[in-house]
């Protein structure tokens, strides 16, 4: 999905005017989560660490994850404010 966003020019749809800052890129243990912050895209499940849910939760809070994949169960528990919320069972 990003290299096709990517390769037709559409990240900017997802991306947040509100950047993240080095200091908040630190926050986040996992790698691939860290590279997903960037482009405004947030994951949200049990398999991370708990410190890492909790920064995906304030970011989207804020604006600054614009798009967050979560599993249905933890769905629910995020309670944050969104525009659309899609539950495929």
């Amino acid at each position: 999905f990003r290299l096709s966003t990517l390769a037709e020019g559409e990240i900017h749809l997802f991306e947040s005017e509100k950047s993240l800052s080095p200091a908040d890129l630190e926050k986040v243990r996992s790698k691939e989560m860290r590279e997903l912050v960037n482009y405004g895209f947030g994951v949200h499940n049990a398999g991370l660490l708990r410190k890492d849910r909790n920064f995906a939760e304030e970011q989207f809070s804020r604006g600054k994850i614009r798009l967050m994949v979560t599993t249905a169960t933890l769905a629910w528990g995020v309670n944050l404010p969104a525009h659309c919320v899609i539950i495929k069972g």
